[in-house]
């Protein structure tokens, strides 16, 4: 594909699919959030907390680390999607360091994250994230700009817990332009109604959008296998995955169909070490 050729389809690309990594998104880092609509800040802490809910870290009790890959938004290897985290237990506080960046040698997001999640009591944890988002595009330089999460997540009871994100709290700017980088609220629900089912509903909220919500269940019909499905309802996305588990292993795949851009595939790998 010509670099005009991307161009375009990044003109087109992200007016139709808000979420699609432009401008520094992040959340839908990692095969299980693809493949849950991205409905991510309420469920238990996994290798992908780090880019979820840092409030989550304060409930991770192993040494948890993934990498993930998308090789390309809707087929297009342009719009690519990589990024690993490393999530470290410490007693009632979590650390986490994590990186994503997205695009091509034209154009490219590359995000550096450090995380910290703790537990202000036995049900409640509390967190805070810092990112560096830095932007290169061949021909016009690149430009730096920090932002600031905070996450909080409660377990009412072993098959109930609420989350919620405020990203952006300090509204920082890109490239000193007038629009800050995305300011999104989230907030779910995760409910296992049996210990193998786990649904989970979420709300969001972004600066100058429209409220969206995501939707997902997940079903461990075996030890070693989980099935999952997903559904966002703007833009309408459907999505689904799996993951095999195999020890201290986890391989993950998700899939997304966006009704006009088509289909997008993930994959990951954790290793959870206690």
């Amino acid at each position: 594909m010509s670099p005009a050729s991307v161009r375009t389809a990044l003109i087109l690309l992200f007016p139709l699919y808000s979420h699609s990594h432009a401008a520094f998104e992040a959340s839908v880092a990692g095969p299980r959030s693809v493949s849950l609509g991205n409905a991510m800040v309420a469920t238990p802490p996994d290798g992908w907390t780090p880019f979820t809910n840092p409030a989550g870290l304060a409930f991770c009790h192993v040494l948890s680390l993934g990498a993930f890959h998308d090789p390309g938004l809707f087929g297009l290897p342009e719009l690519s999607i990589s990024g690993v985290a490393l999530s470290i237990p410490v007693g009632r506080v979590g650390l986490a360091v994590s990186a994503d960046w997205f695009g091509w040698d034209l154009y490219r997001e590359t995000s550096l994250q450090v995380a910290f999640g703790r537990e202000v009591s036995s049900a409640i944890g509390l967190g805070v994230r810092c990112r560096m988002n830095r932007l290169t595009i061949r021909g016009y330089g690149s430009c730096t700009a920090f932002t600031f999460d905070l996450g909080i997540r409660i377990e009412c009871s072993r098959s109930l817990a609420i989350g919620g994100v405020l990203t952006n709290v300090t509204s920082a700017v890109l490239c000193d332009s007038d629009e800050p980088l995305p300011q999104e609220l989230r907030g779910g629900i995760w409910y296992a109604p049996v210990p193998d089912l786990h649904i989970v509903v979420e709300a969001g909220k972004e600066l100058l959008s429209a409220p969206e919500i995501r939707c997902g269940v997940e079903f461990d019909i075996l030890t070693e296998l989980t099935l999952r499905a997903g559904i966002i309802d703007a833009p309408s996305i459907v999505s689904g995955g799996c993951a095999f588990h195999l020890g201290e292993f986890t391989a993950e795949y998700a899939l997304s169909y966006h009704w006009v851009l088509g289909v997008t595939h993930e994959m990951g790998l954790t290793v959870s070490l206690p």
